[in-house]
């Protein structure tokens, strides 16, 4: 009886464990020079990565944590791509998004440290675009949307970068024209910053140090 019940408490501990593990992953390939990795330690993740392209791409999902969700999709007709999202925490949502034509290259990061953060991604260029979020804390959000036309005006592609630390920060920055700068940062609870730029070369910097602070920036010269 003692033998029996021992082996009910190991198989009901085994039961539970591969349930805590039920992560979910998922890679589609069509092309040539893709590479992608994806790391799930914990329980309910899911991970997916859709590569379509006749560049050179690279996508990199870590997550560290419980029910986080991240996506990296990248196409396009050439030029090179780079995404890494990276989760460590509970709840959390990232979604990357490149499309890159011509010679372009697009690098995008995502870093999530706490619970509940969502962070976005979207880039669309035939120039060099660059794209960082860094969240830790709980309960924030951040979108970067980066476009740059068609026209052989634009000379350069974008930056943007956003830091939030602290909880409950929100943060956005939209980017189309070329040659734009944005960079946003969050020390606090409860903030909220806008940029928004167009035509050629724009820079714009907020700094948040607090809580419940506002911010909004528009620029252009079309």
């Amino acid at each position: 009886m003692k033998k029996l019940s021992t082996l009910l408490v190991a198989f009901l501990f085994t039961a539970g464990m591969a349930f805590a593990q039920d992560n979910d992953a998922s890679i589609d390939q069509v092309g040539n020079n893709h590479h992608a990795e994806i790391d799930q330690y914990g329980s309910l993740n899911l991970a997916t990565i859709d590569q379509n392209a006749n560049g050179s791409d690279e996508a990199y999902i870590d997550q560290l944590g419980d029910e986080n969700t991240a996506s990296i999709e990248q196409w396009g007709a050439a030029g090179s791509h780079y995404a890494v999202t990276d989760q460590e925490g509970n709840d959390n949502n990232a979604s990357q998004s490149q499309g890159i034509w011509g010679s372009g290259n697009a690098v995008a990061t995502i870093t999530q440290l706490g619970d509940n953060n969502e962070a976005t991604q979207s880039q669309y260029s035939n120039k060099d675009t660059d794209a960082e979020i860094v969240q830790e804390g709980d309960n924030n959000e951040a979108i970067q949307d980066q476009s740059v036309g068609f026209s052989g005006d634009w000379v350069a592609g974008h930056f943007a970068l956003i830091d939030q630390f602290g909880d409950d920060n929100f943060a956005i920055q939209d980017q189309s024209g070329g040659n734009h700068s944005s960079t946003i940062y969050q020390i606090g609870d409860f903030n909220e910053a806008t940029v928004l730029q167009s035509g050629l070369g724009q820079s714009g910097v907020v700094n948040q140090t607090g809580n419940s602070n506002t911010s909004f920036i528009t620029q252009g010269n079309d």
